[in-house]
C-alpha cells in the first residue's frame, strides 16, 4: 500500500510538472517527444488527467464570489508561523523546487482557461480571439482553446477551422488536430479534421506541421500548399493547391474540379442532416464540377441528375436519393 502510494505521489509530482512546462513555456519538439513517452509509460496518462481536472476546477472556485471573499478575509487574518517540518520537493528545469501541491497550484495559476467554441451542422461563426486572432468555424465543428503566457494553444477537436493569427513571436500559436500540430507566429491557414486524419492548407505566411506519433517528421509549408497527414505518417509531402477550393467555403461556396460523384455528395452532406444517398446503378464514379452552395442540397441534386440522367425521390427522413432515371 505504501509503494502504491508513492507511486501515485510520484506520478502527480510528474504531472504537475509536466503541466506546468506545457502551460508556460515555448515547448520544442523534443519535450513534445519526451512528454508523449512519458504518456506511454504506466498510469501516467491518468496521472495527468487528474491534474488537467485540478485544473479545471481551481479555474471554477476561483471566480466564485464566496471563495473571493474569504481568500480576502484570510490574507488580513494574523499568521502564526508553523513549526518547520519535511516536505517532498519537485525540481523543475533551471532549478525552481517546489512541492507537489505547489506545483499544482502554480499550475493552475499559470494556465488560461480553456473555452470551448462550437457550429451545429450547416452553421457558421465567426471567433476573435484575446490576441486579436479570428478564427472562422465552419459546419459541425468543435475548437477549444487556451491561452498561457508562454503559447496560445488550440485543439480542433472536429470540423474544419480558418486561422488568422495575429503576430505574436513571444507565443507561437499551435493548433493541433488529431495527431497533428500546426505551429505558427502571424499567418493564415486553414485545418479540416472530419476522421482520423488531418489537412492543412496555407494561405499566407508560414507554419511548421508534425505529427505527433511519427518521430522527429515535421515538414514546412509555404502558402498555396496542404499537406494532408493520416495516423503514424512519415511519407506525406506538402503538395500545391487551389486554395479557391480549399476555402471557397469562407465565401459561402464549395467548388468542385473534377470530383467524383460519390466524394461531391460526401462533402454535400457535412452541411445537412437529412442526408444524399446514392442508390444502385449510380455512377458514383462520375466526374462533377460546378459551384454549390452549402445547404442547397436541392440545387446539387437537380444539377448532378440533369448531368448524368438520373432522377431523385425524396425520402421519409426528409434526405434525398439520386437513381437511375426509370427506363434509362
Amino acid at each position: 500500500m505504501i509503494a502504491d502510494q508513492r507511486k501515485t505521489d510520484r506520478q502527480d509530482k510528474e504531472a504537475a510538472a509536466w503541466f506546468t512546462l506545457l502551460s508556460d513555456t515555448e515547448v520544442e519538439n523534443e519535450d513534445l517527444e519526451k512528454f508523449d513517452a512519458w504518456l506511454q509509460r504506466g498510469d501516467n496518462r491518468a496521472a495527468y488527467h487528474r491534474i488537467e481536472e485540478i485544473s479545471e476546477l481551481g479555474r471554477t472556485l476561483r471566480d466564485d464570489p464566496d471563495l473571493r471573499a474569504a481568500a480576502r478575509e484570510a490574507l488580513h487574518r494574523p499568521r502564526r508561523v508553523p513549526a518547520p517540518r519535511r516536505t517532498p520537493w519537485l525540481r523543475i528545469g533551471g532549478g525552481l523546487a517546489l512541492t507537489g501541491g505547489l506545483a499544482c497550484a502554480t499550475a493552475l495559476l499559470w494556465a488560461g482557461p480553456i473555452k470551448t467554441f462550437q457550429t451545429d451542422v450547416g452553421q457558421r461563426d465567426t471567433v476573435r480571439l484575446e490576441d486579436g486572432s479570428a478564427v472562422e468555424l465552419n459546419t459541425d465543428t468543435t475548437l477549444r482553446v487556451r491561452f498561457s503566457r508562454g503559447a496560445r494553444r488550440l485543439e480542433l477537436v472536429k470540423g474544419q477551422a480558418f486561422f488568422d493569427v495575429a503576430h505574436d513571436t513571444a507565443r507561437p500559436f499551435l493548433v493541433k488536430a488529431g495527431q497533428m500540430e500546426v505551429r505558427a507566429v502571424g499567418t493564415r491557414f486553414d485545418v479540416r479534421h472530419d476522421g482520423p486524419g488531418a489537412t492543412v492548407a496555407l494561405a499566407q505566411g508560414r507554419v511548421k506541421v508534425r505529427q505527433q506519433d511519427a518521430g522527429k517528421t515535421d515538414w514546412t509549408l509555404s502558402p498555396g500548399q496542404a499537406l494532408a497527414l493520416a495516423p503514424g505518417a512519415t511519407g506525406a509531402q506538402p503538395k500545391a493547391i487551389d486554395l479557391a477550393v480549399q476555402t471557397g467555403w469562407l465565401k459561402n461556396e464549395i467548388i468542385f474540379h473534377d470530383v467524383a460523384l460519390a466524394d461531391a455528395v460526401k462533402e454535400m452532406n457535412r452541411y445537412e442532416r437529412a442526408k444524399i444517398t446514392l442508390a444502385p446503378g449510380v455512377p458514383a464514379q462520375s466526374r462533377v464540377n460546378g459551384v454549390f452552395t452549402p445547404g442547397e442540397e436541392e440545387e446539387f441534386v437537380a444539377a448532378v441528375a440533369t448531368s448524368f440522367g438520373l432522377q431523385s425521390r425524396r425520402r421519409a427522413d426528409g434526405g434525398m436519393e439520386l437513381q437511375p432515371r426509370s427506363g434509362a
